[in-house]
């Protein structure tokens, strides 16, 4: 009996383990399907929107659409030479209307690179070139899947790129500590290969700025390059580097134990980047996350700000510092130094009047 029972058990045991996976609904993919279509395509829109406002003279091949929505969206645009019936439309994905038309996406994304192509080539005065570059198609992969993921590291990222905008990089914060083989280049001990992040380094190392890291995140929020794991532990690294780089160099002289302990497994993090899991460096990023306010400057005295800006920001020191001179005057008048029959003599320290009475 007790053999039938085991057995039982572990059929049973095995199907509950096979049953761990998770289906998704067509609905759900539909849905972060849409979530990635917006995101990849909504910088795209805003460059068209801030530098193509006047009437243009649109005219589209109409053979190449088979969604009657974009028909009609594509007739309105060239009735009224504005893009503004396509921004319209616009709204209405954001809103995730037609997300059960499977021709809508790839209709309206032809649209948008016909808009591009057209104001692009016919328009010599744009400055910024609009990227050709939308890859609305995963390969080996669900929207559901890949959307939650990149959606995650963006959450985890967050709180220290909030942090690194608001402290005023030097030029020497940005690089490493020194070294005998250093050659103050911002990375001299880690190799990338991702184009993306080598040129966002590069930038970085030009402009003596973390603001192309921040472009790069922002990027990085609209789910760009999404399927490329190289880019997200690259891009996680850097991040962890750039914070690194900043703890150490405006560390205290001597650091505590704490920091020291700290700083040490810093180190271990920073010399095994290439072996270590994404979610141990995720962790590291939290520590400096934690550590960088503790060690960086109390008032800002040497940032920027102007003195309107600082009293503003720290409009209770003065006030303070004004209190407690007030209490030190008011205390010197209420007990003036004894006379000495002299006009024109200094005051006399109390504690030291006191003292020589004492001894006479």
């Amino acid at each position: 009996m007790k053999k039938y029972i085991i057995s039982f058990l572990l059929l049973y045991s095995y199907g509950a383990i096979g049953q761990n996976s998770l289906t998704i609904t067509q609905f759900c993919e539909q849905f972060h399907q849409r979530s990635y279509f917006i995101l990849r395509l909504e910088q795209i829109i805003h460059s068209i929107q801030r530098h193509h406002i006047a009437p243009f003279p649109f005219q589209f091949n109409h053979e190449k659409f088979n969604n009657a929505t974009i028909l009609r969206c594509i007739q309105k645009i060239e009735t009224t030479q504005s893009l503004q019936p396509f921004y319209t439309m616009w709204k209405d994905v954001k809103r995730y209307k037609y997300l059960e038309d499977q021709s809508f996406a790839l209709d309206i994304t032809k649209l948008l690179f016909s808009i591009q192509h057209t104001l692009y080539t016919q328009t010599k005065q744009n400055k910024e070139p609009i990227s050709f570059d939308i890859d609305l198609y995963l390969k080996d992969s669900n929207y559901t899947e890949a959307t939650t993921i990149r959606q995650y590291h963006v959450e985890r990222l967050s709180d220290i790129f909030s942090l690194l905008k608001t402290i005023k990089c030097s030029q020497k914060s940005l690089f490493e500590e020194e070294h005998k083989d250093c050659d103050c280049t911002f990375i001299t001990h880690h190799d990338f290969s991702n184009k993306s992040i080598r040129d966002c380094i590069a930038h970085i190392e030009t402009q003596k700025s973390l603001d192309p890291l921040f472009e790069l995140y922002e990027e990085f929020t609209h789910f760009k390059l999404i399927q490329d794991e190289l880019f997200l532990r690259e891009f996680t690294s850097l991040t962890f580097i750039v914070a690194r780089n900043i703890f150490i160099n405006n560390l205290k002289t001597p650091p505590t134990p704490l920091q020291k302990r700290r700083k040490s497994h810093i180190a271990h993090i920073y010399e095994n980047l290439d072996k270590i899991p994404i979610e141990e460096i995720l962790e590291a990023i939290d520590l400096l996350n934690k550590e960088l306010p503790e060690i960086l400057e109390k008032f800002e005295f040497n940032s920027d700000l102007s003195w309107k800006a600082w009293l503003k920001k720290y409009w209770w020191l003065p006030p303070t510092v004004g209190v407690i001179m007030a209490l030190r005057i008011r205390w010197i008048f209420a007990h003036p130094a004894p006379s000495t029959g002299r006009t024109d003599a200094l005051p006399v320290n109390p504690l030291l009047a006191t003292q020589s009475n004492e001894e006479g």
